[in-house]
């Protein structure tokens, strides 16, 4: 009898902890079972620091999406544009932190775009994509699509233009559907060639990075402006008090222990703006800007007031003047006629 209590004891113990446990999202841009091992100390290391226990989670973009409407996450750690959209639709906070990632020696607070195709292929320059075939993860990736299209809008070429090949998460697709002549160029983001280099997976010779920047506080290859990096976040109504110790625990993360070097970052600092990052995503009009806005008149006053003043005015002076001139005719014609 006292073996079955214990059990059932034991049983409710662990049914409340799992109740109790915070669950922590991240998104997936390598393959999940790597991201699984990549990420796993850092929420160990969430638990032992906050005394919460932590379930980690990792999503591709459609399953993180409908993970955060089913509410099924507390915490969440994505790419800006993905945070970008689910702040619009469910109503998110400002983000905690934004991470600082480890390359190396490197430490970067921001990463950017890749475009790219192999090294025989024709392909020079921005307008010689226009048209030709595009591999992407997704039209909702920031780093694997929508950087690389702001970059081309920028340029005068629209990215609608192009005709895209999505082959889903994780990103070593895109630089497999290149490589196979399934596409002519590929976006990815920063860092990706580099690690598959390293895994030996790719050689640097295979391909041709087309629109390379150089930046001397940003040593990899990269195609596109820099953006922030990722932000973590939690949701609405989220326990005020845990989000305090979450963010301490954050920003106090040593850079060199296994929960950081494991993940490759060097921590967390305090969070970037990402203006920039909503402003890309206005002008592509995807998600979560992709219908025109209402433009009531208050808003055409608020914008154009200027220049209706202005035109208002000239025209008032114009009518004055043919006033005045109009007075000076009839004076001169009453006078010729006396």
């Amino acid at each position: 009898m006292k073996k079955i209590i214990l059990i059932v004891l034991f049983c409710l113990c662990q049914y409340v902890s799992a109740e109790e446990a915070l669950r922590l999202g991240i998104l997936a841009f390598r393959p999940k079972e790597q991201a699984l091992l990549q990420w796993q100390p850092f929420a160990t290391y969430l638990q032992n620091t906050i005394g919460k226990p932590i379930s980690l989670q990792i999503y591709n973009y459609p399953e993180f999406t409908q993970a955060v409407a089913n509410h099924e996450v507390d915490i969440i750690l994505t790419n800006p544009g993905h945070y970008i959209v689910l702040k619009n639709k469910f109503k998110l906070s400002a983000p905690l932190v934004t991470q600082i990632t480890q390359k190396d020696h490197f430490t970067l607070t921001q990463f950017a775009g890749v475009i790219f195709t192999r090294h025989d292929s024709p392909i020079l320059t921005l307008h010689d994509i226009e048209y030709k075939q595009i591999a992407v993860t997704n039209t909702n990736s920031l780093g694997g699509y929508q950087m690389q299209a702001y970059e081309l809008a920028n340029s005068g070429i629209a990215p609608h233009d192009t005709r895209l090949v999505i082959t889903g998460m994780p990103h070593d697709k895109v630089i497999e559907a290149v490589l196979s002549h399934k596409a002519d160029v590929g976006f990815v983001r920063t860092n990706v060639l580099e690690d598959m280099i390293h895994e030996g997976k790719l050689a640097l010779s295979d391909i041709k990075i087309i629109n390379e920047q150089t930046d001397q506080k940003f040593p990899f290859i990269h195609s596109t402006k820099l953006y922030p990096e990722w932000p973590l976040v939690v949701v609405p109504n989220f326990d005020e008090h845990i989000a305090r110790d979450l963010t301490v625990a954050l920003l106090a993360l040593p850079s060199q222990s296994e929960a950081a070097t494991r993940a490759h970052i060097h921590g967390f600092t305090v969070p970037a703006d990402y203006k920039g990052v909503e402003d890309a995503l206005r002008t592509l009009r995807v998600p979560p800007f992709e219908k025109a806005p209402n433009f009531t008149l208050a808003d055409f006053w608020s914008r154009y007031s200027n220049y209706i003043t202005g035109i208002l005015s000239i025209f008032l002076v114009f009518l004055m003047s043919i006033g005045v001139l109009s007075n000076e005719l009839l004076n001169w014609s009453v006078e010729n006629v006396i």
